[in-house]
C-alpha cells in the first residue's frame, strides 16, 4: 500500500480550496486536533470539538487591530477608520462589553417581527427575479444574492437605495481584514472605503436625530442617545457588512450547488422536499464561514488538549458540517437530510444575532429561484481566495 503523503494545512495555498475536504477527511481520522507547523495553530476538524471551540470560555476573537496596526506601522499609513471597525465590530470582542454590545445590536435588527420582514424581502426578491428574467439572465452574485442583501437592509435600517448601493461598495472587501495576510495597499484602500462610509452614516444620524422615523437608525438613536453619531455610524456599517458578505456567499454557493444538481432542484421546485429544510441542508453543504480563529485567554484545556495562553485554535466549521459521525454520507446533498445539525451560525456567545433572518431570507430567495425557468451557467465561477468565507465573484447565468 502507497504511503501517504504528509499532511500539511496550508489554506494560503491557492490550490488549498480544491482539495480542502480530502484534507479534512484525514486530519479528522488520522489528527482530529492537530498542530499546524506550516500557519502556527491548533487546527480542528471533528463537530464535537469544534462545537466545544465555540462555547469555550477561555477562547477569544483573535486581536486583528493589533496585527493592523502593526502593517500599517511597516507602511507608515494611518488607518482611524479601520481602528474604530475593529473596536466596534461584535465579532472583535469578548466578556461583559461583548454581551452588552449583542443586546444592544439585537435589539436592532428585531425591532421589525420576521411576520413584518418576509414581505419586504419577497417585494425585493421578486423585483430582481424580474430583472434576471428580463435580462435573459445575468450574474447572481451582483444582480440577486448581493443586491437583495443591501436593498432588506436599506428598508431595514431606513437608508435611501442609493446611499445603501454606495454602502455596499464600501463594504466590498471588508471582511478581507480576517485573513491571515494583508498587503499594506488593500489596507489602505479599505481604510478610505470604511472612512467614507462612516461619513454617510453619521450624515444620515444627524438626520435622524433631527426627524426621527420608524426605522433601525432612529431605534438606535433612541436606544443609545449620548453615543456619538460616528460610533453609531460604526455600528450599523458593521452589522451591514456582517450580513451582505455572509448572506450573498451563501446564496450564491447554494445557487451553484442547485445548478450542479439539477435533481436536487426539481424535488425543491416541484415540493417534494420541504424549502426550510432543505435551506438547512445548503447551509451544511455550502459552510459559507469556512472557520472561526480563536486564540486561548490563558492556559486551557480544550476537548482532552492542553492549548497555551496566546496560541490560536481554529475551528474549521466546514469539516465540522461535513463529519460522517454526525452526517451520514456527508459529501452529498440531501435536501431532505433531517435533523441537520450544522454549526454555520455558531454557538454560544457568538452565535450569529441574524440567523433568523438569513434563514428568512434564503427561505424565500431559494424558494423562487428554484422555480425559474432552466437555466446554464454561461462560464465557470469566479472565486475570491479567501481563508474565512467562501466567496464567489460571479455567478452568470442564462435562461435556455
Amino acid at each position: 500500500m502507497p504511503l501517504q503523503p504528509p499532511l500539511l494545512y496550508d489554506p494560503s495555498n491557492p490550490a488549498f480550496p480544491a482539495h480542502a475536504h480530502e484534507v479534512y477527511d484525514r486530519l479528522r481520522e488520522e489528527e482530529p486536533f492537530h498542530w499546524a507547523s506550516r500557519t502556527q495553530e491548533w487546527v480542528v476538524t471533528k463537530h464535537a470539538d469544534v462545537k466545544a471551540v465555540i462555547k469555550h470560555p477561555s477562547l477569544k476573537p483573535p486581536n486583528v487591530m493589533a496585527y493592523l496596526e502593526g502593517v500599517a506601522r511597516h507602511a507608515a499609513v494611518e488607518i482611524p477608520a479601520m481602528r474604530l471597525l475593529c473596536q466596534e465590530a461584535l465579532i472583535f470582542q469578548s466578556g461583559p462589553g461583548h454581551a452588552q454590545a449583542r443586546r444592544f445590536m439585537a435589539r436592532i435588527l428585531n425591532y421589525r417581527p420576521l411576520s413584518e420582514c418576509a414581505p419586504i424581502m419577497e417585494e425585493i426578491i421578486g423585483r430582481q427575479i424580474k430583472a434576471l428574467l428580463d435580462a435573459g439572465g445575468g450574474d447572481l452574485i451582483v444582480d440577486f444574492g448581493r443586491a437583495i442583501g443591501w436593498q432588506f437592509m436599506g428598508r431595514l435600517l431606513g437608508v435611501p437605495a442609493e446611499e445603501m448601493e454606495f454602502l455596499a461598495d464600501c463594504a466590498e472587501g471588508i471582511l478581507l481584514i480576517l485573513e491571515r495576510q494583508i498587503e499594506p495597499d488593500l489596507l489602505i484602500e479599505l481604510n478610505s472605503a470604511v472612512a467614507q462610509a462612516i461619513d454617510c452614516l453619521t450624515a444620515l444620524c444627524a438626520e435622524r436625530r433631527k426627524d426621527p422615523r420608524n426605522d433601525g437608525l432612529s431605534r438606535m438613536l433612541e436606544l443609545a442617545p449620548e453615543e456619538p453619531d460616528r460610533v453609531l455610524a460604526m455600528r450599523t456599517f458593521f452589522l451591514f457588512v456582517a450580513g451582505l458578505d455572509t448572506m450573498a456567499t451563501f446564496l450564491g454557493r447554494s445557487m451553484h450547488a442547485l445548478l450542479e444538481n439539477p435533481g436536487a432542484r426539481e424535488r425543491l421546485s416541484g415540493g417534494e422536499v420541504a424549502v426550510a429544510g432543505a435551506i438547512e441542508e445548503l447551509l451544511r453543504y455550502t459552510s459559507p464561514v469556512r472557520m472561526v480563529i480563536c486564540e486561548a485567554a490563558h492556559d486551557c484545556d480544550v476537548s482532552g488538549h492542553f492549548v497555551a495562553r496566546g496560541q490560536k485554535v481554529t475551528a474549521l466549521i466546514e469539516a465540522a458540517n461535513r463529519d460522517p459521525v454526525v452526517f451520514d454520507a456527508p459529501h452529498e446533498l440531501r435536501l431532505d437530510r433531517d435533523p441537520c445539525p450544522h454549526l454555520v451560525f455558531s454557538e454560544g456567545v457568538h452565535a450569529c444575532l441574524g440567523a433568523g433572518l438569513a434563514r428568512l431570507q434564503g427561505t424565500i430567495a431559494l424558494r423562487e429561484f428554484a422555480r425559474l425557468p432552466r437555466m446554464r451557467l454561461v462560464e465557470k465561477p469566479r472565486l475570491a481566495h479567501s481563508d474565512i468565507m467562501k466567496f464567489l465573484k460571479t455567478l452568470y447565468v442564462s435562461f435556455e
